[in-house]
C-alpha cells in the first residue's frame, strides 16, 4: 500500500505522561485523536483515531545483535517506562502537519513534505508498485 509512516518522541526517546491529543492534517484533511500515557497495557497498542490515519503507542526497545560467523541474531527487550508513537497515513500526502498537545501544552507543531520511494514488495517487474514515505517528529521537552 502507498503510505507515509513517522515516529513521534522527544529527543531522549521518551514521551510525557498524561493526556495527549494528536491532530494530523494531510493534504488539507484533518483528524484528531486523544489518549493517555503511559498506556494501560505495558505492550502499548493502537489509539482509537478517526479513519485516515493510525496511531500506535509502542514500548521503546533496547536491541543487541550477535553474530557467530554464520548467523546474525537480534534480541530486543522493552525499556521500562519509555514509549514512542508511530503514525501511519494511507496514501501519499504531499504535506503532513502534526500537532501534539500534552496536558494542555503544545509539544509539536510541525509540517513535513515527505519524500517517497517506489517499492515492489513482490520483486522487480511484479505488481504492485507502492510509494513509501517516512519521517520523524521530535517533541519538545517539558
Amino acid at each position: 500500500m502507498d503510505q507515509f509512516t513517522a515516529t513521534l518522541a522527544r529527543a531522549d526517546g521518551t514521551l510525557p505522561a498524561g493526556a495527549q491529543t494528536v491532530t494530523v492534517t494531510a493534504d488539507g484533511a484533518t483528524a484528531t485523536c486523544s489518549f493517555t500515557l503511559p498506556p494501560a497495557s505495558p505492550g502499548g497498542g493502537s489509539v482509537d483515531c478517526p479513519s485516515g490515519f493510525q496511531l500506535f503507542v509502542l514500548p521503546a526497545q533496547s536491541c543487541t545483535s550477535t553474530n557467530d560467523g554464520s548467523v546474525e541474531t537480534q534480541t530486543c527487550t522493552p525499556v521500562a517506562g519509555r514509549f514512542s508513537e508511530q503514525l501511519t497515513i494511507l496514501g501519499t500526502p504531499a504535506t503532513v502537519h502534526v500537532m501534539q498537545m500534552s496536558n494542555g501544552t503544545t509539544l509539536l507543531d510541525q509540517t513535513l513534505a515527505p519524500p517517497y520511494t517506489k517499492t515492489q514488495p513482490n520483486g522487480p517487474g511484479c505488481d504492485p508498485i507502492c510509494s513509501q514515505g517516512s519521517g520523524a517528529f521530535v517533541l519538545a521537552g517539558m
